[in-house]
């Protein structure tokens, strides 16, 4: 360059960087002048020229300060003590949602109760007496959840927002509308109130309304036999539907420790008292017995309605002071069916009499014609009965007071046969007695007492009865075993169980007095008998009255030998007593 006077000027600064100022600059006799941005030439460097460009300023990004309010439906005062959490998704460039979370920090919490998670992806707050206000919040779509409503209130539906370019965009509010399965669950219109855009003096405000909880229902599910008694071990299920959607169902709606299912369906198992289902919102519901106790029928299910608290529907008893509602589900007993009686021919054919004087005559068919063997329609009938059990002393008399006995049983089948399914009890056997029902209702316990216990509506079935303590000063008895069949004790059946020297078990005649049948007035008696406890004499071991080392003649008078009679020749063995050889008389 010839010597002169010149300027450095920058046309276009690259993407993201200002324009810089002008550069002048002289050289004069041959050399750069030194001066601004003007470095002088050294030994091995020429003179070097530099400009500088400054980064483009980043725009400080729009932010925007929200007040979140909560109030009762219908507006009104804020309403105090609704946990909330607030998260949020930034925008792209083109303003849409992205998958990245917003960014929170204390700023945004600043002069008020809320606080910032440890990730910063949520704030966390309680509603006051005042609306919070969440300052400085950037572009992005928001979900404001309702985490716990106040004391007497519902947890209302979620809200989204989204702010962008600095303000709430009022038609992005949306309230969350739940579906039957999450695919269906989605946004639909905000109610009326809940946007209130921003003013000179004033943040926007969303406001979330809660619903004043309804009154909630207590009821008493009832499982019962045809003899209104609890009948446990069925399994029910209860389903409901309110406003189009199922009612979910928790662990706070029900009391019972045999539930089997919470969610959209309840599933429990009845015990010997109802079971009490608390809580239940308005909605229609559908009782359903998905498993009968065995012995038992399905019953059809039951449905009852609950509005404004109140339960209306069929088997439905209505609330007292001291009792819930009651839902009452009656199982029928299993139809007893009777073999079809295929009667005999009435035709007294096969009989051939012996001839007469007359023309010997063999009877056909043709005096009796032969009737179409008839089969009777299956008739339904519960086979029930009551039994007495006495305790006794050998020989009989009054009640034997504080033997511990149990009681079990088998079921028969449709041949009378006894199978290996063990009779089910319940409270209706051991009614207005002491007796009490084993956990698995396959064993009634229970002891003597001043009266025979009487065990009633016992099934047909095959009984044992054993005595596992018998009363002070007495032995135990043998088991006895039964056979209920067509709703009596068959006589025959009543057996006492022998064990032999090897442990094995059989059957034997039960001793006189063990039935006693029933009568007009009076059930069938099982009378156990116990004997009396023997009292066992140490064994005395006494010296021998022979004084062993003495060889005495013994003493003993046995072997005189009396003259035979002359009746035999018998020929008796000397007798060992006596050493003498006698030669025997004639």
């Amino acid at each position: 360059l010839p010597d002169g006077k010149y300027t450095l000027h920058e046309d276009a600064a690259p993407n993201g960087y200002l324009v810089a100022t002008d550069i002048e600059f002289e050289i004069k006799d041959g050399k750069v002048v030194p001066g601004t941005n003007v470095t002088a030439a050294t030994e091995d460097k020429n003179a070097v020229i530099t400009m500088v460009d400054d980064a483009e300023p980043v725009p400080e990004p729009d932010k925007t300060d929200v007040k979140i309010s909560k109030q009762a439906v219908g507006g009104g005062a804020e309403l105090e003590g609704a946990t909330f959490t607030l998260t949020g998704k930034t925008l792209d460039a083109a303003g849409n949602t992205t998958s990245e979370n917003v960014t929170f920090t204390t700023d945004n919490t600043e002069g008020t109760n809320a606080k910032v998670s440890d990730d910063s992806k949520t704030i966390t707050f309680e509603s006051g007496k005042v609306p919070t206000e969440i300052k400085n919040l950037p572009d992005g779509t928001y979900t404001l959840v309702e985490k716990a409503a106040p004391e007497g209130y519902e947890i209302a539906s979620s809200i989204i927002f989204t702010i962008k370019n600095g303000a709430v965009v009022a038609d992005s509010v949306k309230t969350e509308v739940q579906g039957a399965t999450p695919a269906e669950t989605g946004y639909g219109t905000a109610p009326e109130g809940t946007y209130t855009a921003a003013t000179d003096s004033s943040s926007a405000v969303i406001t979330m309304f809660d619903a004043v909880k309804p009154a909630k229902t207590t009821v008493d599910i009832s499982k019962q036999d045809v003899y209104d008694k609890e009948l446990p071990g069925a399994t029910l299920t209860l389903k409901g539907e309110a406003n189009g959607r199922s009612i979910i169902f928790t662990e706070a709606n029900i009391s019972s420790d045999k539930i089997t299912d919470l969610g959209e369906t309840i599933k429990f198992v009845s015990g010997d008292a109802p079971t009490t289902i608390k809580d239940l919102p308005d909605g229609k519901y559908t009782l359903h017995e998905e498993a009968a106790p065995k012995g038992y029928v399905v019953a059809t299910n039951i449905e009852f309605e609950i509005k404004d608290g109140v339960v209306t529907g069929t088997n439905v008893t209505a609330a007292t002071e001291d009792k819930n509602v009651t839902i009452t589900m009656v199982d029928d007993a299993e139809p007893v069916t009777e073999e079809p009686t295929t009667e005999e021919p009435t035709t007294e054919a096969p009989k051939t009499e012996e001839p007469t004087t007359e023309e010997p005559t063999t009877e056909g068919p043709t005096e009796a014609p032969t009737e179409e063997p008839t089969t009777s329609e299956p008739i339904i009938q519960v086979s029930k009965t009551d039994v007495k059990i006495s305790k006794q002393a050998v020989g009989g008399g009054a009640e034997l007071e504080g033997a511990t006995l149990t009681l079990t049983g088998k079921t028969l089948d449709t041949a009378g046969n006894t199978t290996s399914d063990d009779v089910t009890f319940t409270t209706d056997n051991t009614e207005g007695t002491d007796a009490k029902v084993s956990d698995d209702s396959k064993t009634i316990t229970f002891e003597s007492g001043k009266e025979a216990t009487e065990i009633k509506s016992l099934p047909d079935g095959t009984y044992t009865l054993t005595e596992t303590a018998a009363p002070e000063g007495y032995e135990i008895a043998s088991s006895i075993i039964f056979t209920i069949k067509d709703g009596k004790v068959v006589a025959d059946s009543v057996k006492t169980e022998v064990i032999d020297a090897s442990g094995n078990t059989s059957t034997g005649d039960a001793p006189d007095g063990t039935f006693t049948e029933a009568t007009e007035k009076s059930s069938s008696v099982i009378t156990m008998f116990d004997a009396v406890k023997t009292v066992k004499e140490e064994p005395t071991t006494e010296e021998p009255t022979t004084e062993a080392p003495k060889t005495e003649e013994p003493t003993t008078e046995a072997p005189k030998t009396e003259e035979p009679t002359t009746e035999a020749p018998k020929t008796e063995e000397p007798t060992t007593e006596a050493p003498k050889t006698e030669e025997p008389t004639t």
